[in-house]
Parts: structure tokens; C-alpha cells; sequence
């Protein structure tokens, strides 16, 4: 096990205020692990930094974990929350015009129920990314919901 990764996901982990134990921590790297190798074969992200592979792929769904446990304790609409903290990170300089803000915020609205502003979102997602295969699997989420939509009269 390399200290390095472990230290910095159990930090990670401790300023999201999750409780995970070393073998958690340590299945999680090892995904990782399966997400680097793999990752050189069909090219699932355009990362290829181990480090931002873990800040931006590890920690970033690891931070959605609150909120969701949150929103089941509460049992309110699971996007809502979410789409709340997206509107807050709209102004992050690091973040701002993103696509994975557009991806998710369009995950989030389908899950709400509102398929036309979600079909935005994932073209507006589409044309920012660079990963090919990222903008592959957006636009077929674009035109997956456009095709519930009702027709226009």
C-alpha cells in the first residue's frame, strides 16, 4: 500500500466527515488501481494523473455521500440538494463551465423529473468535455431523454 494515496483519501474522507476504516479506504484505491489500468485500454477518462484521479474522481463522488445520506434521512427529492450545492459551485473559479457540472446537474434534474432542461444540460456537457467517449456517452443521454419527450404540437 502506498502511503501517499491512503493519507490523502483518509484526509479526504475526514474533511467529508465520512467514517471509513482502512479496508474501505483501501478497496477504494484499489478500484482506483482498476480504473488506471483499465483506463489505458478503453480510455474511460481523460485523467491519467493518478493524483487528480483521485481528487477528481474519488473524492469528488465520495463528497455527494452526505448529501445523499441527508436527503434519505429526510426523504426529500433526491436531486434537489444536489442541484442546490451545483448552484453554489457555479462560481468556483476552478469549476465554473465545467462539464461535469453540466453532467450532473443533468442527472439531477432527470432524476427531479425535468427531462428538457436535463437534455440541455447533457449537450452543454457534450460540447465542453474533451474525452470522446465522455461526449459519446452524453449526447446518447441527450438523445435518450429527448426521445420521452412529448412531441411538440
Amino acid at each position: 500500500m502506498n502511503a501517499e494515496p491512503f493519507a490523502i483519501l483518509e484526509q479526504g474522507a475526514r474533511a467529508l466527515t465520512l467514517s471509513l476504516d482502512d479496508q474501505k479506504l483501501q478497496l477504494l484505491l484499489d478500484y482506483l488501481a482498476l480504473i488506471q489500468k483499465w483506463n489505458q485500454v478503453y480510455n474511460l477518462t481523460a485523467l491519467r494523473e493518478p493524483d487528480k484521479m483521485l481528487t477528481h474522481h474519488l473524492l469528488d463522488c465520495l463528497a455527494m455521500l452526505p448529501a445523499l445520506a441527508r436527503q434519505l434521512e429526510d426523504r426529500t427529492p433526491v436531486g434537489s440538494e444536489g442541484l442546490k450545492l451545483l448552484h453554489s459551485l457555479d462560481t468556483d473559479s476552478h469549476l465554473a463551465g465545467h462539464h461535469r457540472l453540466h453532467a450532473v446537474r443533468a442527472h439531477l434534474l432527470e432524476m427531479n423529473g425535468d427531462r428538457e432542461a436535463a437534455v440541455v444540460q447533457y449537450q452543454l456537457a457534450a460540447s465542453r468535455t474533451a474525452s470522446l467517449p465522455e461526449r459519446n456517452y452524453l449526447t446518447t443521454q441527450a438523445a435518450r431523454l429527448r426521445e420521452l419527450l412529448p412531441a411538440a404540437s
